[in-house]
């Protein structure tokens, strides 16, 4: 276990954010990790975990936290059937390196989730998704340790409570569960989903290409290429805003006076609609103020030129999130984690 004071963040967070922690500490393995929250809260310091700081934006410029970088590693076949394979995966993995592991075995069920940022243990927090799948549909359980209870506990998937980009997690047990390990149920003979558009056209751009796990992996990470800048040379945190949900009422008014902006249905009977639609046609895309903006490549993704604070992308995001209400009465919510 590695502890620092006064740690810069800069580094660890993709919207390239200079933050400083009150206090850092590295941690490698389940115990430590326990013992991390364990020692910081003797320390009176209000511990906060941290992974691939990829779903996040600091908006103090000192973070008064002990902050819990969890890099623990592996994944482990603890199940094979005729049909299945279950696998147990570390918090600390990067979750793209478990979409290759699987892919690279012939286990469906996360290739569509290909080259998300982050690590494992955010994945089930934020139920990520991607061109028609989300964790929740091979996530079998969730091993957590009760900061309030001190007691470890497994969720199993129906205790999760997952909705669109939501979990318990992320509600009534934010702060209060940190993830110790996740466990994915694979199929060996997946119904592979290739209904997104981008996806086909990527993998039929060869006369008689024939889709596999490996073709739509390689397809989605082309096209995520393509649509959304590197963090590595543009500081963002992928999708900035959720894609709203309204009644079917409201969509029939708004699509009345915007005949543009499309929307489906939901299985809990809501419409849908494009969150990146709704900022380009107010504007938005592409648009600069100082060091915060909005990518060029895709509407939905803020981004941070060069020195940025996150008060500022903050506020920027306020101004967008105002713009749009004002102009379609909707009110958009950010994806990412605003502290």
């Amino acid at each position: 276990m590695n502890i620092k004071k006064n740690k810069s963040l800069l580094e660890f967070n993709t919207f390239g954010v200079d933050v400083t922690a009150a206090q850092y500490i590295k941690v490698t393995s389940e115990e430590e990790i326990i013992s991390a929250i364990n020692l910081s809260e003797k320390s009176k310091i209000k511990p906060f975990m941290m992974g691939g700081g990829s779903n996040m934006l600091l908006t103090e410029p000192v973070f008064d936290r002990a902050v819990i970088h969890v890099q623990s590693k592996g994944i482990e076949v603890i199940d094979d059937d005729n049909s299945t394979v279950t696998i147990e995966c570390a918090p600390g993995e990067k979750w793209d390196d478990v979409v290759a592991f699987c892919v690279s075995n012939g286990w469906g069920g996360v290739e569509n989730l290909s080259f998300i940022p982050g690590t494992v243990g955010a994945a089930p927090i934020q139920n990520i998704g991607a061109y028609g799948q989300e964790v929740k549909d091979t996530l079998q359980s969730v091993r957590v340790f009760l900061t309030d209870q001190k007691k470890i506990k497994e969720f199993k998937n129906s205790e999760c409570k997952f909705g669109y980009r939501n979990s318990i997690f992320k509600n009534s047990l934010k702060e209060k569960a940190v993830i110790l390990n996740v466990r994915l149920k694979l199929k060996k003979e997946p119904k592979l989903n290739i209904s997104y558009k981008g996806v086909r056209e990527i993998i039929f751009r060869d006369e008689g290409a024939t889709p596999g796990l490996k073709e739509i992996r390689d397809a989605i990470i082309t096209l995520r290429k393509e649509k959304l800048p590197d963090p590595a040379e543009l500081g963002n945190a992928g999708s900035f805003f959720k894609n709203p949900e309204i009644s079917e009422e409201s969509f029939a008014i708004l699509h009345r006076f915007s005949p543009e902006i499309d929307g489906f249905k939901t299985k809990e009977g809501k419409m849908k609609i494009s969150a990146a639609k709704l900022i380009e046609l107010a504007g938005w895309k592409g648009k600069r103020e100082g060091d915060c903006g909005v990518s060029e490549k895709h509407s939905l993704v803020l981004v941070n030129y060069g020195k940025a604070t996150g008060a500022e992308l903050k506020a920027f995001a306020m101004a967008i999130i105002d713009d749009i209400f004002n102009k379609f009465a909707i009110k958009l919510t950010p994806e990412v984690n605003i502290y």
